[in-house]
């Protein structure tokens, strides 16, 4: 074969590589947004949505689960430094889905919420599927990037995008919010909220108080867990105490440090996991995982962690 040849057929393989790979990115596509909550658009419908469930079980038993409840800004898949990540998984795609398992693993979570995963549906699929999770994603409104997901070990008996809620005619959460009802092997059902929220101006607060009323209806226990872009020292932080929410790191008496590995290293922490009272007894420990692959190797300048957050990691008894 002449080198002209070899050429025609080097320009036909690439040609039919993009088109695979444009192919499964569609399929991706659709498969994500098939796993998706169903969207609420008004508080109604959710007042309507939650009187068609049934009550809480009334036999639920604890099992002696220490039950691992993790939420992290994944950052779309894109590691930090971004410029690192980036430039060395063009050559080496594998380690970029290498980086999430392996933290994730570690992690070991049986329920999370992730915020900013809207880009490479493929890998996300991979990775749910790879560490054995159940699903459901989140699409956001304003900001296309800052989708969600709820991961689960357990089975998730219902699924909402709260995130195009309108008030006053207004979608106001700017990113994601998404609730899961989620059953323990002992029964026990516990609403889930992940969101990513932004506190400027004040109307997704209001909103939220609004959700957390009449969930209160289910009478289950909730976790509120996110990015929430604010420190304890923020005026919208007090809010939370009164919806009756329960800052775990606040609870157990720990200092909360900030999660972002960029900008002023010396800030209060903006991702949180709260719990309603209830359950804030079970609560055995809190941290900021910065370790493995969640975090920079200070001894590697060429180091990339698997996201600009590091991830926050409870755990209750059950």
């Amino acid at each position: 074969m002449n080198r002209k040849s070899l050429t025609r057929l080097l320009v036909l393989l690439i040609a039919l590589s993009a088109i695979a790979a444009a192919i499964d990115q569609e399929e991706s596509e659709r498969k994500w947004l098939s796993m998706s909550g169903t969207v609420i658009k008004t508080l109604e419908a959710l007042q309507a949505h939650n009187a068609t469930m049934p009550p809480p079980p009334a036999e639920a038993r604890d099992t002696g689960l220490r039950l691992r409840v993790l939420t992290f800004n994944i950052h779309n898949f894109r590691g930090y430094p971004e410029d690192l990540g980036t430039a060395r998984w063009k050559s080496d795609p594998q380690e970029k889905l290498d980086i999430q398992l392996r933290t994730l693993g570690m992690l070991d979570a049986h329920l999370a919420s992730l915020q900013e995963c809207d880009y490479d549906k493929p890998l996300q699929l991979q990775l749910i599927e790879r560490l054995g999770y159940l699903a459901s994603f989140f699409p956001a409104s304003h900001h296309k990037h800052c989708a969600g997901a709820t991961l689960s070990r357990y089975p998730l008996l219902d699924n909402l995008n709260l995130t195009f809620l309108e008030m006053e005619g207004q979608v106001v959460v700017k990113r994601f919010l998404g609730r899961s009802l989620v059953r323990l092997p002992g029964g026990q059902e516990i609403l889930i909220y992940g969101g990513h929220y932004d506190p400027v101006p004040d109307a997704e607060m209001d909103l939220i108080e609004e959700v957390c009323r009449l969930d209160r209806a289910l009478k289950r226990p909730m976790i509120w867990m996110g990015d929430w872009n604010i420190q304890r020292t923020h005026v919208l932080y007090k809010r939370f105490h009164k919806m009756g929410l329960v800052d775990g790191f606040v609870h157990l008496g720990l200092p909360h440090t900030t999660t972002s590995l960029k900008g002023d290293r010396t800030r209060g922490g903006i991702d949180y996991i709260f719990c309603t009272p209830d359950i804030a007894d079970r609560l055995e420990s809190i941290e900021i995982v910065a370790r493995g692959a969640a975090a920079l190797d200070p001894n590697d300048p060429k180091s990339i962690a698997a996201s600009d957050h590091l991830p926050v990691l409870a755990v209750f008894r059950f």
